[in-house]
Order: structure tokens, then sequence, then C-alpha cells
């Protein structure tokens, strides 16, 4: 989960709602990062999530968030990769633009 384009943006979505996820599929474009943390690994266990909103992008979970939350990890789209606390840290670090989704 490298950022390899320059310009490429980490979303932290970190609300349940659909509609801030809505908001946050507008800005997103491919190459981009998307991790869905705290309430808002809830998105991606919903029904009605689809993942080809965010064709071209990483999707990513933080694994502690799901487990506290009682949602196994194999529960999550293929797509989707579960991430340490570490790793999100380099995430950050890599990506040179951040919005977070609240």
């Amino acid at each position: 989960m490298v950022a390899e384009d320059p310009n490429a943006c980490l979303h932290l979505v970190m609300s349940p709602l659909r509609s801030v996820l809505s908001r946050c599929l507008v800005l997103t474009r491919s190459g981009d990062q998307v991790v869905f943390l705290g309430d808002g690994v809830l998105l991606l266990v919903d029904p009605r999530f689809d993942s080809v909103a965010l064709t071209g992008c990483q999707i990513s979970i933080l694994a502690s968030d799901a487990r506290a939350r009682g949602i196994p990890l194999e529960q999550f789209p293929g797509e989707v990769a579960a991430v340490t606390e570490a790793a999100l840290v380099g995430l950050v670090k890599r990506c040179p633009h951040s919005l977070s989704w609240l």
C-alpha cells in the first residue's frame, strides 16, 4: 500500500453514514488510498456498499477497529486490506495529502 502518485490522497473515513461516504467518493480518484476506521468500518459490511465506486483506489480497514466492533476480518470484501496502526501511520507519512471524513 504505497502511494505511488505524488498527488495521491489518503481518505480517512470515520463515519458510518452513507452520506459522508458519498461526499468522499466525489473527491476520490484512481490511485488514492481510502481507509475505513472507527465506526467507518461499518460501511463496508453494509449490503448496500458498492466497491465499484472506489475502483482504482486502494481500500483498507483498520483491523483493530473491526475487531472492536465484533466484525471478523473475513466478513469484509476481498479487495479490502486489513491494516495495523503502524501501517496506517506509514500511509499518513507516504501520502502527500489527506482528508478526514467524519
